[in-house]
């Protein structure tokens, strides 16, 4: 371990829900990705000296898990940088092509690479990818580490400052979860060299890209405040009329929607905090019937209300303790997730309305793609993040529903 002074990762056990995704990324991935078209003149040895002096200021880069038989996962720190490939762009790639194979190569093992930026290099722009394994950084978490990247490469001064760093469980106030109630032995499907044996499953993600206009964006930020609602409310919505075009039983027998949570907000400075601080709220989107869409809306809104609660997070860690409470190989522990209440069609990330810096110095996001290959693979899996005042909208998903961006897009129209 790294002599750092740094106490975050001195045997600190994964909170339960960062161990729910460590053994989750070996049997069905759930990296999360920020694919961005940035413009602008850069140097190869700029994003190189950027990356290491990123390093510095966030410890988390050089985190890696250690799992032995018996003992839950912890962090460790280590001397070795995550990775970073730097290639010249001279071949025809999209922004939804690079995230595809970003999407495509997850960190199965946790004890090596858990973050990596890729990057395809011209002159005066490039495209990247930044990726992290879940259980060390959710959405919001590579987003604002994106953020500072791009400062950094843009010529402004570092913060200076190391990153913060808690857990969900700290949060919310909730106990230690301790040792496992069960544990596996020698020959149960996990040997000492791996004690999470590893099943993954079959299929690549498609990954689909939609920025909605300024005009039609502001329409919809306007119009959810005048009917009581949010943008995220108004998106629910529209995706599940949209889906119901492709998926009847959308329409006729609802859905169950994931809403990502990022809980930083509720923690007193912690709005730039990264790691693994975002909760998922699973609600039943309820049938459209001939309800007016602003009602859908305003329905699918009120219904994620209560897991943002206090008492709402601290059952979440409570179930999630559950969940992770023996110690399993990853094959069974997704049929136990299989098993659970948390099954979801739709997942809709809660970045709507947020506004993330696009310009650095003389570097200018020109679009963005964030998402998480999540859920099984009836999951549409939807990543919104709003640049230059036009929301971008990224689809993810092992069997995409055909024209759900555009759908969704003609109905927003139609409503907003």
């Amino acid at each position: 371990m790294c002599a750092r002074n740094n106490p975050v990762f001195v045997g600190r056990d994964l909170d339960s829900f960062e161990e729910f995704f460590f053994y989750m990324e070996r049997v069905a991935p759930t990296l999360h990705i920020h694919a961005v078209h940035l413009t602008g003149s850069t140097h190869r040895d700029d994003w190189v000296q950027a990356w290491r002096e990123l390093h510095r200021t966030n410890p988390l880069l050089r985190a890696r898990v250690e799992k032995a038989l018996g003992k839950r996962p912890h962090f460790v720190e280590t001397d070795r940088d995550s990775p970073l490939y730097i290639t010249d762009w001279n071949v025809i790639v999209t922004l939804e092509m690079l995230a595809k194979s970003a999407l495509a190569r997850p960190f199965a093992d946790a004890g090596v690479d858990m973050v990596r930026l890729e990057i395809l290099h011209r002159p005066n722009e490039c495209l990247l990818v930044l990726s992290a394994h879940h259980s060390l950084y959710d959405g919001m978490g590579t987003l604002l580490l994106l953020q500072e990247l791009l400062a950094i490469v843009g010529g402004e001064p570092s913060r200076n400052k190391e990153q913060r760093w808690t857990s969900l469980r700290e949060l919310v106030g909730a106990p230690p979860h301790g040792a496992y109630t069960s544990t596996l032995t020698e020959g149960a499907g996990a040997g000492s060299s791996d004690p999470v044996s590893t099943a993954r499953s079959v299929g690549t993600a498609d990954v689909r890209h939609l920025v909605l206009d300024r005009a039609l964006t502001i329409r919809l930020e306007e119009g959810a405040r005048a009917n009581g609602t949010t943008p995220h409310g108004a998106l629910m919505a529209a995706f599940q009329i949209s889906g119901a075009r492709s998926v009847p039983d959308w329409a006729d027998k609802g859905l169950n929607c994931n809403t990502a949570h990022n809980v930083r907000p509720a923690l007193e400075e912690g709005g730039d905090m990264t790691g693994m601080l975002t909760m998922p709220i699973v609600t039943h989107l309820n049938p459209i019937s001939d309800r007016p869409f602003w009602e859908i809306a305003r329905t699918a809104q009120k219904g994620i209300a209560p897991g943002r609660s206090p008492a709402g997070r601290l059952a979440f860690i409570e179930a999630m303790d559950a969940l992770t409470s023996e110690e399993v190989t990853a094959a069974a522990f997704l049929q136990k997730v299989l098993a659970s209440p948390i099954q979801y069609q739709l997942m809709i990330t809660n970045y709507a309305s947020y506004r993330p810096r696009s310009d650095f110095g003389h570097l200018r996001i020109a679009s963005i793609i964030t998402g998480v290959d999540g859920g099984g693979p009836q999951t549409q899996t939807i990543g919104c993040c709003t640049v230059h005042g036009a929301l971008n909208i990224s689809l993810i998903s092992k069997r995409p529903l055909a024209n759900l961006l555009e759908n969704c897009r003609d109905v927003l129209a139609s409503y907003v």
